[in-house]
């Protein structure tokens, strides 16, 4: 997640807890939405149970909102949706996994009813990009970019070094570049 959309959730979440909870919820939803998604399938894997949660997590983000207080708001919003599953995990008697390719394969097949022309392009380069990298790449760049994760909490998740996670950080993100190339894309189009 860029600074640039930290800013838009941020703002987002401070017009919310002002009380527009039309045009601000519509735009956090635009920009979420399909993180969201994702973060409720990783822990649910499948689709009705994911529903459910997200829906949960949408009627109930005016209140969400009116607990932030400053710093990364993506990252608050998604750790609020993760406690949520996790919640919702022991009241199954369900435990957590790591995160899987057929978490990230059905992730990137999803899409919003609402996207924009950017945003599709968007899924487009990400689609492209993640073909392109290794099965343990794509792991560890699904944690960072999809839910949002440092360095530090990826290596906890997945039981490697935080070098080991850097490295393949890196090599993800480089495949990223050569495909924005490829499409002809400039790193300002981020």
């Amino acid at each position: 997640m860029n600074q640039h959309t930290i800013h838009i959730v941020n703002n987002c979440i401070t017009r919310i807890k002002a009380g527009d909870n039309y045009s601000a919820v519509e735009e956090l939803y635009a920009v979420i939405c399909n993180r969201v998604r994702f973060i409720a399938l990783r822990y649910t894997k499948n689709d009705y149970d994911a529903d459910d949660l997200v829906q949960d997590f949408w009627q109930n983000i005016s209140n969400y909102c009116s607990k932030y207080r400053d710093g990364n708001g993506y990252f608050f919003l998604c750790k609020i949706l993760s406690n949520n599953c996790i919640d919702w995990l022991k009241q199954k008697g369900k435990e957590t996994s790591i995160i899987s390719l057929e978490d990230i394969d059905h992730y990137e097949s999803l899409s919003c009813e609402d996207a924009t022309d950017r945003q599709l392009d968007m899924d487009e380069l990400h689609r492209k990009a993640t073909e392109k990298m290794t099965e343990r790449e794509r792991i560890v760049y699904a944690y960072i970019i999809y839910e949002g994760l440092s360095i530090r909490n990826t290596s906890r998740e997945l039981g490697v070094s935080k070098s080991e996670v850097a490295r393949l950080r890196k090599n993800a993100l480089k495949k990223v570049e050569i495909t924005m190339k490829e499409m002809n894309w400039d790193k300002n189009d981020l």
